[in-house]
C-alpha cells in the first residue's frame, strides 16, 4: 500500500528558495516572469506580441469557418506526467538515460506514433498503509493493487503531437481525454529494461498509478525527422538530427574534403572522396607497383616510379644500345647487350686469348690469334700436314714430322732399297713388294705351294717340278692310260682304279658274292641278277612288297601275304566295319573313327557332351538338350533372370544374386528397412521415404513441426505437444481465456487483451453515420457526439433503457480495424455489426422484443440451431437503433 502527494512527483527543477515546483507551476511562473520583462523592458515588444496573439485567434476561428484545411504548419503538442509503481527499490532518487528507449516502448504499447521522454527518474515511494485505489483523490496518488509493484516510483514526463489536423480547442480536448483514458486503460503489468545514471540496466516491472497533462506547445517552422515540439515551443529532435525545426543531421564524425552530412551519420562526398567521412580519395585507375591514391586521379608513387598511376619505372642511368627500363634501375637489354645500363656488348662465345669484345658478337684479337672468339692461333709458315696448335707451332698429324709436317713417318723401315714415300707406306723398287719392300715378286704365280724365293724366281715344294711347279711326279708308271695328276697319284680312266689304274671297277659293286670281270660288267651267282647283282629273283610276284631275296616277299607296312596282297588293320574295325587298305577301316553308317568305335551325332555334342551312339549325346550334369546346348542351373532364375551358363544366372535390371532374387536400389534402404523390389525399399514401422530415411510421428507432426529420428515431434516457437498442435501463451491466458495460437488468446465476451486481463467496458465500435437517441429529444449521428452529451444506453442485463453520458469518444481512428459479425435473418436480410453492437431481436417464446449484444446474439447462433426460428431481427428502414 502506497500514496504520496502529486506535488512531490510532479518536480522537473527547484525555485530560488529551494522549494520543489510542479512542471506546469513552473512553466506558469516561466511565462509570467517573461510578461513583466518584456512589458517594463520592451513596451512595443509587448504590443507586438499581442497584436501576434489577436492574429492567432482570428485565424483560429476564421479559417475553420471558411471550412480551409491547414496541414503541416504547427507541430502542437501536449506534455503529460506519467508515474507508475515498480518492483524496483534503489532507495535513491536516480535519472534514466535512455529515454529515447523508454519512449518507444511506451509507442509499441499504446500504437501512439510522437510519444518523445523529456524526462524519466525513479524516486522512493513512502509507505501508506491506506486503502490502495486506482484513481486521484484530491492530492495524493495510490496505485492499483499489484503485489509485484510496491518499490520506487518512476515519473516519466512525456511530450505527445497532436494530429495535424485536430486544430480545434474541442478536438484537442478530445484527444488529450483519449491519451489519458488510453494510459489509464492500460491496466496490464509492463516489463523491460531501463538504463540509470548509476550504471544499473535492471528489468522494470510497472502498473500504472497516475496521468496528468501539463502544458500545450506550438513549434514553428513544424519539428521535422520524427521530432517533438516541447512546451516551450522548441523542437526536441531525435537522434542524429539538430537545429530549430530537426532537419540537419548530425554525423558524430565531421564530413572531410568538402563532404556534406546528409543523413544522420551519413556522408555525401563529392566527386573524388569517399568513406564514411569522405577521407578517402578515389583515382579512377588503379595506383601500380605500391603507389597510393593521396588525392582524387592522383596517385603517389614509390621509390623508382612513375607515371599517372605509377606505371612507369625509373632508371637513374639511361639505358644504351636501345635497352627498356622494365623495373627502377633494372634495364632490359637487347640481344648482344649486357650491363646494368646495358653499354657492355656480347661475345658469344666468350673472347679467347686475352682478345676483346669490342660489339655484339665480335672480338678483337691479339697478334698471335684469330677467328670469331680469337681461339685460333697464326703460324708464320703453313703446316701442310698438321695444324697450328699455338703461335708459331705446328702439330703435326700422325706419319708426319718436321717443322713444317712434310716429312712422312714409316714405323718399319724399308727394305731391298725401298723408300718411305707418305706415312707407313714404302715406295719399291721393281722385284720387291710389300709394306717395307719384303716380299719378292714373281710374275707368273708359283704352283702347288711353291715359293716366289727371289724376283722371277719359284722354289718347288718336294713332288712338283717346272718353272712355276706345275708338274707332278709319279715314281711308278700310271697303267690303262692313266694320268699322272699329282705326287704318286694316277688319274684312271673310266673302268679302272688303284694307284696306277691296274684294277678293274664295277659300279656299282657286284654284289651277293658277284665278281667285276670288266669295267662295268659282274658275273652273279645263283639266285641274283642285276648289273650289281643286287637284284633277287622271285618267281611269284609281289603285289605290296618287294623280293628281298631269292624266293621271298618282304611286304610294305600294312600289307601281309607270300605276295604281299592282304591289307593289315592292327587297331581292328568294329560295328560291322571292314579292312579296306593298310590301317584304314571302311566303317558302316553312323559311325566313324579310326576303328569305327566312334559314334556320329549331327550337330555336334557341344560343351564337353559325348556322342554315345548315332545321333544322340551323353551331356554333363552342367549342360542338357539334344546337343547338350542349354546350360543347367540347379535352382531356377526368378524375376526374368535366364540361365547364361551352368549354375549361373544372368538377372534381369534391378535384381542381383544366385538365382536374381534380390532386388536392387540404388539408394540404401536405411533404419532396418529392406530392398522389396527394385529401387522401392519396404520400411519398418516408424520410418518412410524412398529409402527409409523419413521418420514417421503417430500422430503426424502440425503447424510446421518436424518428425526427428526418434520419431518425436520437433515444434516450432510458439507450439507444443506430441503433435505440436498445442499453442503456447508464455503469458498465458486469465479470466476464461484460452491459447488458439501462439501468443494469441481467445478471451470470453467481457475480457479482452493479450492475456484476458482487460474488462471490456462497453468500447464497442459504432459506425460514425449510426444514430442514438437522446435523454433530451431527438436523434444525433455517433460521429457528432460530444463528451457530456446525454443518450439513452441499455443496461447491463438488457432488459431496460437507462441514461448514460458520452465521458470519452473511442476508437474514433478511421484506419483502427475492429471484429464484425454478419448475421443472416430468417428473411434472407444481413446485417454486419461490432461484439457490443445492440440490436432488437423479436423473442416468439415471449412475444416481445429484446436487445442483444450483437455477440451474444452471435454466441447462441453458434450453439443452437434453432436460433433464427426463435429471435428475428427488427430493421427500422436505414435507421437501426443502435446503441
Amino acid at each position: 500500500m502506497q500514496s504520496i502527494s502529486t506535488s512531490n512527483l510532479l518536480e522537473i527543477e527547484t525555485n530560488n528558495n529551494g522549494n520543489e515546483q510542479p512542471f506546469f507551476r513552473k512553466w506558469w511562473n516561466a511565462m509570467h516572469n517573461y510578461r513583466v520583462k518584456v512589458s517594463v523592458c520592451c513596451p512595443l515588444v509587448t504590443l507586438g506580441l499581442v497584436a501576434m496573439l489577436v492574429f492567432f485567434v482570428f485565424m483560429l476561428i476564421y479559417l475553420p469557418n471558411r471550412q480551409q484545411h491547414v496541414t503541416n504548419v504547427h507541430i502542437i503538442s501536449v506534455s503529460y506526467v506519467l508515474i507508475y509503481g515498480t518492483n524496483t527499490k534503489l532507495g535513491q532518487t536516480t535519472n534514466a538515460t535512455d529515454l529515447a528507449s523508454i519512449g518507444n516502448n511506451l509507442m509499441k504499447l499504446t500504437d501512439l506514433t510522437s510519444i518523445t521522454v523529456v524526462n524519466a527518474k525513479l524516486i522512493p515511494a513512502p509507505i501508506d498503509t491506506a486503502p490502495r485505489k486506482r484513481q486521484v483523490v484530491t492530492d495524493t496518488i495510490q496505485c492499483q493493487k499489484d503485489p509485484g509493484t510496491t518499490g520506487d516510483l518512476l515519473v516519466l514526463t512525456i511530450s505527445v503531437n497532436y494530429p495535424g489536423d485536430c486544430v480545434d480547442t474541442d478536438c484537442r480536448k478530445a484527444y488529450d481525454n483519449k491519451i489519458r483514458n488510453l494510459f489509464n486503460s492500460l491496466h496490464a503489468k509492463l516489463s523491460f529494461d531501463i538504463m540509470f545514471a548509476n550504471g544499473q540496466v535492471p528489468q522494470v516491472e510497472l502498473s500504472f498509478c497516475f496521468i496528468e497533462s501539463l502544458s500545450t506547445a506550438s513549434c514553428w517552422p513544424a519539428c521535422s525527422n520524427s521530432g517533438t515540439c516541447s512546451s516551450d515551443g522548441t523542437c526536441l529532435c531525435r537522434t542524429g538530427w539538430n537545429g530549430s525545426d530537426c532537419t540537419i543531421p548530425v554525423c558524430s564524425k565531421p564530413c572531410l574534403n568538402n563532404g556534406t552530412c546528409s543523413s544522420p551519420n551519413t556522408c555525401t562526398c563529392i566527386s573524388g572522396w569517399d568513406s564514411s567521412t569522405c577521407a578517402n580519395p578515389v583515382c579512377s585507375k588503379v595506383c601500380l607497383n605500391n603507389g597510393t591514391c593521396s588525392s582524387p586521379n592522383t596517385c603517389t608513387c614509390a621509390t623508382g616510379w612513375d607515371g599517372s598511376t605509377c606505371e612507369n619505372p625509373i632508371c637513374s642511368t639511361q639505358c644504351k644500345n636501345n635497352g627498356t627500363c622494365i623495373a627502377p634501375n633494372k634495364c632490359s637489354c637487347t640481344t648482344g647487350w649486357s650491363g646494368s645500363d646495358c653499354s657492355a656488348p656480347v661475345c658469344l662465345p666468350q673472347c679467347q686469348n686475352n682478345g676483346t669484345c669490342t660489339g655484339p658478337g665480335v672480338c678483337n684479337c691479339t697478334a698471335d690469334w684469330t677467328d670469331s672468339d680469337c681461339t685460333t692461333p697464326i703460324c708464320s709458315i703453313p703446316c701442310s700436314n698438321g695444324v697450328c696448335s699455338k703461335p708459331g707451332v705446328c702439330s703435326c698429324a700422325a706419319g708426319w714430322q718436321g717443322s713444317e709436317c712434310t716429312t712422312p713417318v714409316c714405323s718399319k723401315p724399308c727394305l731391298n732399297n725401298g723408300t718411305c714415300s707418305s706415312p707407313n707406306t714404302c715406295t719399291c723398287i721393281s722385284g720387291w713388294d710389300g709394306s717395307t719392300c719384303a716380299n719378292p715378286v714373281c710374275s707368273k704365280v708359283c704352283l702347288n705351294n711353291g715359293t716366289c724365293s727371289s724376283p722371277n724366281t719359284c722354289t718347288c715344294a718336294t713332288g712338283w717340278d717346272g718353272s712355276t711347279c706345275e708338274n707332278p711326279i709319279c715314281s711308278t708308271q700310271c697303267k690303262n692310260n692313266g694320268t699322272c695328276i699329282a705326287p704318286n697319284k694316277c688319274s684312271c680312266v673310266a673302268g679302272w682304279s688303284a694307284s696306277d689304274c691296274s684294277v678293274a671297277v664295277c659300279l656299282p659293286q657286284c654284289q651277293n658274292n658277284g665278281t667285276c670281270v670288266s669295267p662295268g660288267f659282274c658275273n652273279c651267282s645263283s639266285g641274283w641278277t642285276g648289273s650289281d647283282c643286287g637284284t633277287p629273283i622271285c618267281l611269284t610276284p609281289c603285289s605290296n612288297g618287294v623280293c628281298s631275296s631269292p624266293g621271298v616277299c618282304s611286304c610294305v607296312t600294312g600289307w601281309q601275304g607270300s605276295d604281299c596282297k592282304t591289307p593289315i588293320c592292327s587297331q581292328g574295325c568294329f560295328n560291322d566295319a571292314t579292312c579296306g587298305s593298310p590301317g584304314v577301316c571302311t566303317c558302316a553308317s553312323g559311325w566313324t573313327g579310326s576303328n569305327c568305335t566312334t559314334a556320329i551325332c549331327l550337330p555336334g555334342c557341344l560343351n564337353n557332351g559325348i556322342c554315345v551312339s548315332p545321333g544322340t549325346c551323353q551331356c554333363t550334369n552342367s549342360w542338357s538338350g539334344s546337343n547338350c546346348q542349354s546350360p543347367v542351373c540347379t535352382s531356377q532364375c526368378l524375376n526374368g533372370g535366364v540361365c547364361s551358363s551352368p549354375g549361373i544366372c544372368t538377372c534381369s535390371t534391378g535384381w542381383s544374386g544366385s538365382t536374381c532374387g534380390t532386388a536392387i536400389c540404388s539408394s540404401s534402404c536405411l533404419n532396418g528397412g529392406v530392398c522389396q523390389t527394385p529401387n522401392v525399399c519396404s520400411c519398418t514401422s516408424g520410418w518412410t521415404g524412398s529409402n527409409c530415411q523419413t521418420p514417421m510421428c503417430t500422430p503426424v507432426c502440425s503447424n510446421g513441426g518436424t518428425c526427428s529420428s526418434s520419431r518425436t515431434c520437433a515444434c516450432v516457437t510458439g507450439w507444443q505437444g506430441a503433435d505440436c498442435t498445442t499453442p503456447i501463451c508464455s503469458r498465458g491466458c486469465d479470466n476464461g481465456g484460452y491459447c488458439v495460437s501462439p501468443e494469441k488468446c481467445y478471451c470470453p465476451q467481457e475480457w479482452s487483451g493479450p492475456e484476458c486481463r482487460k474488462r471490456v467496458e462497453n468500447n464497442g465500435c459504432y459506425f460514425g453515420k449510426d444514430r442514438v437517441n437522446l435523454v433530451d429529444g431527438g436523434q444525433r449521428y455517433i460521429e457528432n457526439l460530444k463528451v457530456g452529451d446525454r443518450v439513452w444506453s441499455l443496461s447491463t442485463d438488457g432488459n431496460s433503457f437507462i441514461e448514460d453520458e458520452i465521458v470519452l469518444m473511442m476508437h474514433n481512428e478511421p484506419s483502427k480495424a475492429e471484429l464484425f459479425y454478419t448475421m443472416e435473418t430468417v428473411d434472407d436480410n444481413t446485417i454486419s455489426l461490432t461484439t457490443t453492437h445492440n440490436i432488437p431481436v423479436y423473442d416468439a417464446e415471449m412475444d416481445q422484443i429484446r436487445y442483444l449484444r450483437a455477440s451474444k446474439l452471435w454466441s447462441i447462433a453458434r450453439h443452437s440451431s434453432t436460433l433464427l426460428h426463435t429471435y428475428s431481427c427488427v430493421l427500422l428502414r436505414h435507421e437501426m437503433v443502435f446503441w
